[in-house]
């Protein structure tokens, strides 16, 4: 009997919980229906406690987000809600599936809280007045990037063509062969600018000869790290201890949900990873840790108690190097007693790069895209390993504490102080000049660090 009673209670309090949510949305519906006052006000809905509480409580007891909830709740309405205030596409991307409400929410703003779904009987239909922009087809009525821009279109219900709403569609091309760089407005203290500081940063691609600089988000605290993903539509950096991924285009941002501070993100060859050092709680110290782009829970990689740095995926996707960052003290001084380090992506198979290195001095370890070589810092030297024969190189001085970044031909390797440079990785110091690729005097900016981006494939 007693288990009767607790039964019928959830029952009744899950009852009363959809039709209080019914209830709060209810006067929303017809205003999202008219015009954009109803959107913001929808928008405000979602942000409010009561459906933070909510949405983390359904992630954390089903892993199921809220956005369906808020679907079932209302498919008493007599009209759906309405999809999307944004969608962003590529010119080369698949074709966005409009009947498809659960498609249109995946590749349209599956990071904007305020996309919600429509009724899952709906048989959407877009028109678009610049079909240069973005093509409609007649008889799927699904929508194709064709170039880059951006449109507004219409949403209509087949049938009635009752009107929805109003969308931007944003196209892009994907970020591929550029340069992906934080900068900032430099301000020079003398007149050869030896004392200088910088401000107003922001994040910007720039072609690989320096050339046609492309701003992607400015108004930022203190980014860094910008990594473009392996299919060139997302840029993931850090800000102020937290993690961010950006569209190519600059519209959609989303904070990646990790409760701890984070920092030096990358991403795996696939692109399903996340990889990043953060602070443990327990030991104190950095760690490497992975996690999904748009997932919720991070795995911890490392547990070592001296504490690591500048994690780095192989590019055959199944190591991860890092540092291990530990020192000795002898004869008076500290002495860097840290070790290039392997472990297995599940965090298995730990193990030294070379142990006949000691001691090891190196930081930010970078890959090359072959695989067969890893390039290090070592203030204030750029150091390469040959993982074939285990030999060091010391390929050029430059003083630094951001990595020197491969081009995707392995021909170049790509650093920046003030100004941007490149050198040959197979180079040797001290003949091996760098290349002035960017002065900062251009435009009174300066662009720490750079990564090449992914190539086109």
């Amino acid at each position: 009997m007693t288990a009767i009673v607790i039964m019928s209670s959830l029952i009744t309090v899950a009852l009363a919980w959809q039709l209080s949510l019914v209830w709060r949305l209810w006067p929303f519906r017809r205003d999202l229906l008219q015009d954009a006052t109803g959107v913001a006000r929808f928008k405000d809905l979602l942000r409010r406690p009561w459906i933070d509480n909510v949405k983390r409580n359904s992630y954390v007891a089903s892993g199921q987000p809220l956005l369906p909830w808020i679907a079932l709740a209302c498919v008493a309405c007599a009209e759906p809600l309405p999809v999307c205030s944004a969608v962003t596409v590529t010119p080369d991307s698949v074709a966005v599936a409009i009947g498809d409400s659960s498609k249109l929410a995946e590749v349209g703003s599956v990071y904007d809280n305020a996309c919600s779904i429509a009724e899952s009987k709906a048989q959407l239909r877009w028109s678009s007045a610049d079909p240069t922009i973005v093509r409609v087809d007649s008889l799927s009525g699904v929508v194709h990037g064709v170039a880059p821009g951006s449109v507004d279109i219409r949403i209509r219900v087949s049938g009635n063509q009752t009107v929805l709403g109003a969308a931007r569609v944003v196209v892009f091309t994907p970020l591929y062969d550029r340069i992906v760089a934080v900068r900032g407005k430099i301000i020079c203290y003398d007149p050869l600018c030896d004392q200088w500081s910088w401000h107003n940063f922001g994040l910007a691609t720039l072609a690989t000869d320096g050339s046609d600089v492309r701003v992607l988000r400015s108004g930022l605290t203190r980014p860094d790290h910008p990594r473009v993903s392996p299919d060139g539509r997302w840029v993931v950096y850090e800000d102020y201890g937290a993690l961010y991924l950006v569209d190519g285009a600059g519209v959609s941002v989303y904070r990646v949900p990790i409760d701890l501070p984070s920092w030096s993100p990358s991403w795996s060859p696939d692109g399903r990873w996340i990889l990043f050092l953060a602070q443990d709680p327990t030991l104190r110290q950095p760690e490497v840790f992975k996690i999904a782009p748009h997932g919720l829970v991070a795995q911890r990689l490392t547990s070592d108690p001296f504490g690591v740095s500048g994690p780095a995926w192989s590019p055959n996707g199944t190591d991860i190097v890092f540092v291990r960052d530990s020192i000795k003290f002898y004869n008076g001084s500290f002495l860097p007693a840290g070790a290039a380090m392997l472990v297995d992506t599940s965090g298995a198979n730990l193990r030294v790069v070379n142990p006949g290195n000691t001691p090891f001095d190196g930081r930010e370890p970078q890959w090359s895209n072959d695989g067969k070589s890893i390039v290090f810092l070592s203030r204030p030297f750029i150091t390469l390993l040959d993982l074939a024969t285990g030999a060091y190189d010391t390929l050029t001085q430059f003083d630094t504490d951001r990595p020197a970044t491969w081009s995707p031909d392995n021909l170049r390797l790509l650093v920046s102080g003030r100004d941007i440079y490149y050198f040959s990785p197979t180079g040797k110091y001290p003949n091996n000049p760098h290349i002035l690729l960017r002065p900062f005097t251009t435009d009174s900016m300066i662009s720490v660090p750079v990564f090449y981006t992914p190539h086109a494939h």
